[in-house]
């Protein structure tokens, strides 16, 4: 299959026969080409693994790769990826775009007025001020709208509550009768 589709096509001779034994002959080869060129990038680069769920699983799989409008074989991969690096997909993902997008355009009109109004020193070092506490905070909400994993979040507040762990102990009683 080293060969090019010009080549293949003078060595068959079909150049002389009827248009639709050419394109017959273009899409044989186009089809062989591919599937030669995928074993070879599968055998090598890649490796497949099946996972066997239950139909509710499986269901309940579904419906959230399609909340996050994701095929299902690159939801498996982020989740399992996520979870090993203790980095989740957040469900609104919209909403921190959003909050990201109205800090950067604070930060841009201070920026673009910034100029006219301070022209002094102290009131150019002010504006620095206020431009690194945006940005601060903006690596704030980032950090906070991330979801945290359940291990973490308890050892946090165990830090935080000798009584953390009766209260949730408690907190679930309640959902389990």
């Amino acid at each position: 299959m080293n060969k090019n589709l010009r080549d293949s096509i003078f060595e068959s001779g079909i150049l002389e026969g009827n248009t639709d034994q050419l394109n017959e002959f273009k899409k044989e080869f186009r089809r062989a080409y591919k599937k030669q060129y995928n074993k070879k990038y599968t055998s090598s680069k890649t490796k497949k693994k099946a996972l066997t769920f239950t139909p509710e699983e499986w269901e309940y799989l579904e419906e959230q790769s399609k909340k996050y409008n994701m095929r299902m074989a690159t939801f498996l991969k982020s989740l399992i990826f996520a979870y090993l690096s203790s980095t989740f997909i957040h469900q609104d993902e919209e909403s921190i775009s959003n909050i990201e997008y109205l800090l950067r355009q604070i930060q841009n009109k201070l920026s673009g007025i910034a100029p006219h109004l301070f022209t002094t020193e102290s009131g150019l070092m002010e504006l620095q001020e206020l431009k690194n506490q945006i940005r601060v905070l903006d690596d704030f909400v980032r950090e906070a709208l991330i979801p945290k994993r359940l291990d973490v979040f308890i050892d946090s507040n165990l830090s935080k509550d000798s009584m953390f762990l009766q209260k949730l102990l408690s907190a679930v009683a309640k959902h389990i009768s």
